[in-house]
């Protein structure tokens, strides 16, 4: 991760901006720090990952939600937040991933920001979840879900976010391909997911715009304008 902090300066001449979703409470000391250092390029979304929120005690979920409270004005979002059934089986630990879950949608209510969700086999979960919640501004982060889900989805009015793994995942590309794009945004999860062996990097956010062209036969351009609005809008960039 660290060199792709060194090469913030080399990405600023071909992305608008980059959204970093803080996983723990330590990244978000970290991630505020950057989008302190690079402000209008860099903006922070501070959550808590549902694997990390496992391995955290009342009190430092609760030192974290004052700490997000403290720096509303700091930041875009929350998230990522939400629910793994990847990693999680036990049902003791999924209720427990559900109460954290629901702590963090509270506080985005509360400070008014829109929730980024981290939903791995947990889709209907998550949906149900946030509905249940009124969450009025949700994006399902890394969606490799079916065309049913994402359509039930975009029906409540939240927005699905393609990775660059469409090149390769059949699930990613049928979403792609049937949802209308004003309801989808591109991204990387830098630096994971990288292409092979390599470090993922935010300009790989290239190849979910030409694939998603592709895919609808549509200029890449419009592809790119389309969801960079998406993108801005949720996490009202044009306020900055």
């Amino acid at each position: 991760e660290i060199p792709l902090i060194n090469k913030i300066e080399e990405y600023k001449k071909h992305l608008k901006a980059i959204i970093d979703y803080a996983p723990n409470f330590e990244d978000a000391k970290i991630s505020l720090q950057l989008s302190e250092k690079y402000k209008n390029f860099v903006y922070s979304s501070l959550g808590l990952h549902p694997v990390d929120a496992l391995y955290y005690t009342e009190k430092q979920i609760d030192e974290y939600l004052e700490f997000i409270k403290e720096n509303r004005k700091r930041i875009v979002a929350i998230g990522e937040i939400g629910l793994d059934y990847y990693w999680v089986k036990e049902e003791h630990k999924i209720q427990k991933q559900k109460e954290i879950f629901k702590r963090f949608i509270e506080i985005a209510k509360e400070i008014k920001k829109p929730i980024v969700l981290h939903a791995r086999l947990a889709f209907e979960d998550t949906l149900k979840i946030i509905v249940d919640e009124d969450v009025k501004k949700a994006l399902f982060h890394f969606f490799d879900g079916k065309v049913k889900t994402a359509k039930e989805i975009i029906k409540e009015n939240y927005l699905i976010s393609i990775n660059n793994q469409i090149y390769k995942n059949p699930a990613i590309r049928n979403v792609a391909k049937e949802i209308p794009l004003e309801y989808l945004v591109c991204e990387t999860d830098s630096p994971w997911a990288g292409i092979g062996n390599e470090i993922n990097e935010p300009t790989n956010v290239k190849i979910c715009i030409e694939e998603i062209s592709k895919l609808k036969n549509i200029p890449k351009e419009e592809v790119e304008k389309v969801t960079d609005l998406n993108a801005i809008k949720f996490f009202e960039l044009e306020n900055e």
